[in-house]
């Protein structure tokens, strides 16, 4: 993994090969800089040093990243999501998807994509790096890594966002809906598009399509707990929480026809 050479902000001096991104470069040795801490040894490539752009992405109290996003007290790279873009670093809250997947869509593909979900793992070292000027290429997402293609995503991403105009991305992460929300939304509109995103769950671009969904209005999910239980009693009765497998859903029109309420 090459980085920007803007990122390069010497730190040490030593003449090496990075264990991290395996290139010759200088750095500081990784035997004075490893912590008791560190686990991913598993990760490491031949080398005896942290070059000073890994550095860079490794720091917990980074000025350039504080001065970025307009903070105060210094900010750790390992809470943020972090692009290269024809040699420009853009590092990115976990807030600002849209602006994430305006990078993933866009051409050209990222030189480095690495897209942080809890923001407590450095992920950037763990990343595969583009050429510049490429129609798509290596993300990575948390501790998943998915060769994107960006028209893949944007297709994914047009079923998702349509559910999630009425589910939670629980309900469609899961595949378990809550039976009035079917009913809101519309039983053959929700199977359409359950068709078109049912063989994609559980792959990594499908998780990655649904943290980047938003909604266009901005207006959170429903919950039922926030919903009155009066209103609401005989409609939880009749439909209960549905999986979109054929007797689920043969089971709910039945119970939909014999509704008298």
């Amino acid at each position: 993994m090459k980085h920007a050479d803007a990122l390069t902000i010497a730190q040490g001096l030593v003449q090496g090969q990075c264990k991290f991104c395996g290139q010759a470069s200088e750095g500081v040795a990784f035997e004075k800089w490893v912590k008791p801490t560190f686990t991913d040894f598993d990760k490491l490539q031949g080398g005896e040093i942290v070059c000073n752009a890994c550095l860079f992405f490794f720091d917990e109290a980074n000025e350039e990243l504080t001065k970025r996003m307009g903070k105060e007290k210094p900010q750790r790279m390992r809470n943020y999501s972090h692009f290269i873009v024809n040699g420009v670093w853009t590092p990115l809250s976990k807030g600002n998807k849209a602006k994430m997947r305006e990078l993933l869509l866009g051409d050209p593909f990222p030189e480095l994509a690495a897209i942080a979900d809890s923001g407590q793992k450095h992920i950037v070292f763990r990343a595969m790096r583009n050429a510049a000027g490429s129609k798509a290429g290596w993300v990575q997402f948390e501790e998943q890594r998915l060769y994107l293609v960006p028209e893949e995503l944007r297709g994914l991403l047009v079923p998702i966002e349509s559910l999630y105009e009425e589910f939670s991305k629980g309900e469609i992460e899961t595949g378990d809906y809550a039976g009035w929300r079917i009913l809101r939304f519309g039983m053959e509109r929700w199977i359409e598009l359950e068709d078109q995103i049912k063989s994609m769950r559980g792959k990594p671009i499908f998780s990655l399509a649904l943290f980047l969904a938003q909604r266009s209005d901005g207006r959170k999910a429903t919950k039922w707990h926030n919903r009155s239980r009066k209103n609401n009693t005989r409609l939880h009765f009749y439909l209960p929480r549905v999986r979109p497998t054929k007797r689920a859903l043969d089971r709910l029109r039945r119970r939909l026809a014999g509704a008298s309420w």
